[in-house]
């Protein structure tokens, strides 16, 4: 049986010399760059088809970038509004960007895009640690062209979600080289030999390791510096962070033995890890130094919100897992592969069969790769410093913590929205580099073969953009109603000509109506969420506008409906209010009230429905 080398990265080339060779070798050399162009422009074409459709919390993200940018914001911003956690990085980065183009939702989604190309960088540069440099350009070019609903949420100024995948990546290279490359400090192959005495086995002797940890404290810095950034930007890090730090943990025990928590031991053992600890606490505290400076004035309010029990606590979490774990394999999973968006045209059946098929099969040669280990398995020999377990691990991570944690619990609302695929989106981290090692093995049996797999997948994605509809991608997933961007400007313009300043109306459309017309403080135009926020108890993002709209007697009233007379007429009507109506696309305006209305006859005329 032919044994197949994983450093043998080449496939069959022609006579040197030959126009093919030089043709696959100028390819070669490029690889990479037109991958990251091609990344670009797929997801041009998906900005470019749904032109200023920002949802409610983008727009959150908007106003706050622009008050930033404006210098309107005193203290300044350590978290998306009116919440402990989720950290105000990507409002910074678009404030910055606002400062130079001025405000659009082209500007500020500009921001995530930039991290959507990095992330397609930093997945070619793990999979080419793990797998080699052949499957890593395969890698790359999946997550170039990925599924759509990944793809989208790449897109989305959503409060830190792509920066998250971009950063937990960085952070898993990080920590595959301090676990696998030769001479760094904690590294498996390299804790051995410096470990081992020279004149044979006997006892163990550190100092030649704690020598080659002393070389690496910028390394470890970084690890801390990314653990400490990821840690304020995002909660869902905390899958790239555990499985970080338990990887480092559990790679250092195995070369001292288990039996290093003994008395007699743990001396040696703190010094061996005091070196490596010290740079990367300094790095978690630099790193995440907003979130700590916020939490030393609010006693703590980002780990109260972290650590507060779920419904019915432990025993309760147990009891929703399987049910979890149902929706993150039928619901979730389709939709990181591809096998099925919630967009456009369903995928047919057989074809979304054979992409989680493909996509089970490198689950399953992951694990092959981790069993082979230094003997021939199938007629396969790996090295097992490659770090594919760190991938399987960190995987096993998501779902474990997914499902027993409330970002799974998410999915089980009565309400019918999916408010829990994007607390899985981290799997986008790991599963183009599955599928690209998948391919590249098959590849390398049979071209054809690995040829029509990646062409399967490819395929796939394509015709999750091409049979998508335009208007219903960036549409938030809480309502689905967005207008327009065109509609939302004519409304804006009808507004300022009225000299109208406040608003009652659907916070999810009227944040977006804000940020296109630079409402950022007050003053400007407030779109309040009666409904959301009075009556039924929901957070209160922009305080200062509903103030305004309270104590604005010419508040007008915004409805998003195709009805020609709503409720909300019998209302003024009871009321012997007179108004003026106008209607703006789906958009239905009531202004110019003889009278302002007493807000608390307001039922359900400003429903979640409008």
């Amino acid at each position: 049986m032919a044994v197949v080398l994983e450093s043998d990265n080449v496939v069959g080339a022609g006579p040197v010399g030959s126009r093919a060779a030089s043709a696959r070798a100028l390819l070669a050399r490029h690889a990479l760059a037109l991958t990251l162009l091609l990344a670009l422009a797929v997801r041009l074409v998906l900005i470019a088809r749904a032109p200023a459709i920002l949802d409610g919390d983008e727009a959150l993200v908007g106003i706050q970038a622009e008050s930033i940018a404006a210098g309107a914001t005193h203290p300044l911003p350590v978290f998306f509004y009116s919440q402990s956690y989720m950290g105000a990085l990507e409002a910074y980065l678009a404030a910055g960007v606002f400062r130079l183009v001025g405000p659009s939702v082209l500007a500020l989604r500009a921001v995530p895009l930039a991290f959507a190309l990095l992330l397609v960088l930093l997945t070619y540069e793990l999979a080419r640690r793990v797998v080699g440099r052949q499957a890593a350009r395969v890698a790359a070019l999946l997550a170039a062209v990925a599924p759509l609903y990944p793809a989208v949420w790449s897109l989305k100024a959503r409060g830190g979600y792509v920066e998250t995948l971009a950063l937990g990546s960085a952070l898993l290279i990080v920590t595959h080289r301090l676990l696998y490359d030769p001479g760094d400090g904690l590294g498996l192959a390299a804790t051995e030999r410096a470990a081992r005495p020279r004149g044979g086995p006997g006892r163990m002797s550190l100092r030649p390791y704690l020598g080659r940890i002393a070389k690496q404290p910028l390394i470890y810095l970084l690890w801390g510096l990314l653990a400490g950034l990821l840690f304020w930007v995002n909660p869902v890090s905390l899958y790239y962070i555990v499985t970080g730090a338990g990887a480092l943990a559990v790679g250092a025990l195995r070369r001292h033995g288990w039996r290093a928590w003994r008395p007699d031991a743990r001396g040696r053992l703190a010094r061996a890890a005091l070196p490596a600890l010290a740079p990367i606490v300094v790095g978690v505290v630099a790193g995440g130094l907003p979130l700590w400076v916020d939490n030393f004035y609010t006693r703590g309010a980002t780990f109260a919100y972290l650590l507060a029990p779920s419904d019915g606590g432990v025993a309760g979490a147990i009891r929703r897992a399987p049910h979890v774990a149902a929706f993150l394999s039928n619901n979730i999973a389709p939709k990181l592969t591809g096998a099925w968006e919630p967009w456009g045209a369903p995928t047919a059946r057989p074809l979304g069969a054979v992409v989680l098929a493909l996509y089970a099969l490198s689950a399953a040669y992951l694990l092959l790769r981790l069993a082979a280990g230094r003997r021939g398995v199938l007629g396969y020999r790996a090295r097992p410093r490659h770090g594919q377990g760190l991938l399987i691990s960190f995987a096993l991570v998501v779902a474990a913590v997914f499902c027993l944690s409330s970002f799974g619990g998410e999915a089980l609302n009565t309400l019918g929205f999916d408010a829990a695929s994007r607390y899985a989106l981290p799997l986008v981290s790991v599963l183009p580099i599955a599928a690209g090692a998948l391919v590249w093995r098959l590849w390398r049996a049979w071209v054809p073969l690995g040829a029509a797999a990646l062409a399967v997948l490819l395929l796939v994605n394509l015709l999750g953009y091409a049979t998508a509809r335009p208007n219903e991608v960036f549409q938030s997933e809480y309502w689905a109603k967005l207008p327009l961007g065109r509609e939302q400007t004519q409304l804006a313009r009808f507004l300022a000509d009225n000299n109208i300043r406040s608003v009652w109306m659907n916070h999810w459309a009227g944040y977006p109506l804000m940020f296109e017309a630079d409402a950022y403080a007050p003053g400007r135009l407030a779109a309040a969420d009666y409904n959301d926020v009075v009556l039924h108890g929901g957070v209160n993002r922009l305080p200062w506008a509903l103030t305004q709209a309270e104590g604005d007697p010419r508040a007008a009233f915004v409805l998003v409906t195709g009805q020609a007379h709503p409720p909300l007429e019998k209302l003024f009507q009871a009321q012997k209010i007179t108004f003026r109506p106008e209607r703006i696309g789906p958009y239905l305006v009531y202004y110019d009230l003889s009278r302002p209305l007493p807000m608390r006859a307001v039922k359900d005329e400003l429903g979640f429905m409008y």
